[in-house]
């Protein structure tokens, strides 16, 4: 094996640089550092153990630390330099490397910096609320909140001004500069981050304050006090920002002054749970949702769902479930609060009207009306989402809307909602319910055509980088393994890299997917439980290919003309309206919500009547006298 001991770095050394160093370690070596004079870092790689003595004096440790800070340091002077062949070539080591592997892992973390790990970090540093960026009457405010706690700990007369009025009082101020128009450009959603560089600076600031005023080094008891301060400070700053505060015992939530009494849990899944509040004054109520699995996986799910849903709601319409407010715990998990639509969900409305029908409750002309009141509310929301947000639902089906007591649906749920009309697989792909899903977007997270011509190449990209470590010609039975596993990881690692690219780079019409929810939605609602293809767009083994095969083909015609082979859903009108909102090919697929509304389906009289939103309440009820009084008057 061709070795490349070691690599002097300094400020000029470049990822290429690195890169040829690492192509000559192999498993099993463990990577140092040694400090020049000149303040350079000379990395080197050797099988020998750290003897004794050297552990115990901490210098084999050392030697481990400057290499780490070596290969740290590579990456901040040249991270933007660096390609995907680079990135991926570094990533590959640790696909073979062995537990005990130092050098292998740790330029495995520097590779992992490098494609994007420590952009983000520097981006992030570079995004670092600083106090002195502050507008100036914050400034000050942050220099009195120092003073007065000051004050406070050295028992000058302020003993009844407790740490959390301090912060109460400071974070009315970082609240209203942090949400001011040129903050806002600097540092956008900053009441969904860690907030940890605020907490550090503050904390700074009051320490710097507390020693000036001093003699000696501060206590712990006084260091401790501060740190509390500069921590409720911030916590209090951004749930100001985000419109809630929730009590530590989770007993009352406050939104705007007013205080909300912890109730009964309406709801739990994967994502959390969700509580009502109900109003201390009698007002009204509100569904609130908290993190059950605390973890930044759910973390970051909950900051995008407040993004998204703060945007979608920020005009105010009656089809999207209105935005009330979220806060932060003490532990900093995310506390989302929407007004409670207090008669259920799309898929309680839907087995409502269905059972209705079914045990004689209402008549067929009346269970339409009422589906179709439901779809008028929807098209509407969906239409306002793009139009006026210009987002993309991503997750649309009857659980995920709402409906209020006077019978009005609303979209809710906006955990995988998206930004734009342009989104991409990779933004489908976190939805793994098939049923609503566009199956052209299905066929194309699911095709490997795209990836089998990149095979030869992942093959040869995979023996090219073997080849680096091992010498050519004669190899034992040993190393002509260990280069057949090396090469296959590679391979496998490149073809990996170009899916995600795929993935990433593949965009479709968020507004014929949508539609294509609407359109499943619209017939499980007249239905109750309606498929539109034999195979339910279900890409599990033994269906996978069948689905594939059949992708333009998959929804099958619904009605009773030609070329339909799906039974009709009662009316040629409704036929054509889902077959016009889930037609296989997107091209011809309808993408026009408001034109969608003036289709024959929904001219008849009573949809979206009074009268259709009162039965529609009555059947999720289960109010019979109430079902029986309404559906004498839609079925005249």
């Amino acid at each position: 094996m061709g070795l490349k001991p070691s690599l002097t770095v300094n400020s000029s050394t470049t990822a290429a640089q690195l890169d040829q160093f690492a192509q000559g370690l192999n498993d099993g070596m463990r990577l140092k550092g040694k400090q020049n004079d000149d303040g350079s870092i000379t990395l080197y790689a050797s099988h020998n153990k750290s003897g004794f003595l050297s552990k115990m004096s901490g210098r084999a440790q050392d030697r481990i630390d400057l290499a780490k800070r070596a290969i740290t340091q590579v990456g901040e002077n040249d991270v933007r330099s660096a390609d995907k062949s680079l990135i991926r070539n570094l990533t590959q080591h640790r696909q073979f490397a062995k537990p005990n592997s130092t050098a292998l892992k740790e330029i495995a973390s520097f590779a992992n910096a490098m494609s994007g790990d420590l952009a983000n970090q520097r981006a992030q540093e570079n995004s670092k609320i600083g106090l002195s960026e502050l507008p100036f009457d914050a400034r000050v405010a942050v220099r009195d909140a120092g003073d007065a706690m000051i004050a406070r700990l050295n028992d000058d007369g302020l003993e009844n001004y407790s740490t959390q009025g301090i912060a109460d009082t400071l974070s009315d101020s970082l609240a209203a500069a942090l949400s001011s128009p040129e903050m806002r450009a600097l540092h956008p959603d900053f009441e969904l981050s860690d907030g940890k560089d605020l907490v550090a600076a503050l904390n700074t600031k009051f320490r710097d304050m507390a020693n000036a005023t001093g003699e000696g080094k501060l206590p712990r008891i006084i260091k401790d006090e501060l740190r509390e301060l500069a921590q409720q400070t911030v916590q209090q700053t951004m749930n100001k920002m985000l419109g809630g505060e929730i009590s530590d015992d989770m007993a009352v939530f406050t939104i705007d002054g007013k205080a909300y009494d912890r109730g009964p849990k309406l709801a739990q899944g994967g994502f959390g749970e969700v509580v009502r509040y109900d109003a201390q004054d009698g007002s009204g109520s509100l569904a609130v949702k908290f993190e059950l699995e605390i973890n930044d996986s759910s973390h970051d799910s909950l900051a995008q769902e407040i993004k998204a849903h703060r945007h979608a709601a920020a005009e105010p319409n009656d089809n999207i479930l209105g935005f009330s407010g979220a806060a932060r715990t003490r532990e900093g998990n995310f506390v989302i609060a929407t007004p409670l639509a207090g008669a259920g969900d799309g898929a309680q409305a839907r087995d409502a009207i269905a059972g209705a029908l079914a045990d004689g409750k209402i008549s067929q002309k009346t269970a339409q009306t009422v589906a179709l009141t439901v779809m008028v509310d929807v098209i509407k929301g969906m239409q306002h989402l793009h139009d006026t947000a210009g987002m993309t639902h991503i997750d649309f089906k009857e659980p995920n809307l709402f409906i209020s007591e006077d019978g009005t649906s609303k979209i809710a749920d906006f955990g995988t909602t998206v930004m734009t009309e342009t989104p991409t697989l990779t933004d489908s792909n976190h939805v793994d319910k098939y049923i609503w899903k566009d199956p052209k977007v299905l066929y194309a997270s699911n095709s490997s055509q795209e990836l089998n011509a990149l095979k030869p190449q992942s093959d040869e990209a995979g023996r090219a980088f073997a080849e680096n470590f091992f010498m050519p010609g004669e190899r034992s039975v040993e190393d002509k393994a260990a280069f057949k596993r090396m090469k296959s990881a590679i391979a496998q690692s490149f073809l990996d890299v170009s899916k995600a690219d795929y993935f990433e780079q593949t965009q479709f019409d968020g507004r014929s997917y949508d539609m294509f929810a609407l359109g499943v939605t619209t017939a499980n609602m007249l239905s109750g439980d309606f498929k539109l293809s034999e195979t339910n767009f279900n890409f599990d083994a033994p269906a996978e290919k069948q689905q594939i095969g059949l992708h333009e083909n998959s929804v099958a015609p619904i009605g009773a003309h030609d070329g339909a082979v799906r039974t009709t859903l009662g009316d040629r009108y409704v036929d054509d309206l889902v077959n016009l909102m889930t037609h296989p090919d997107p091209d011809k697929r309808a993408t026009d919500f408001g034109a969608l509304l003036d289709h024959d389906a929904f001219q008849r009289i009573d949809i979206g009547s009074q009268s259709a939103r009162q039965m529609l309440v009555a059947l999720m009820a289960g109010d019979d006298a109430a079902i029986r009084r309404w559906g004498a008057e839609l079925d005249t």
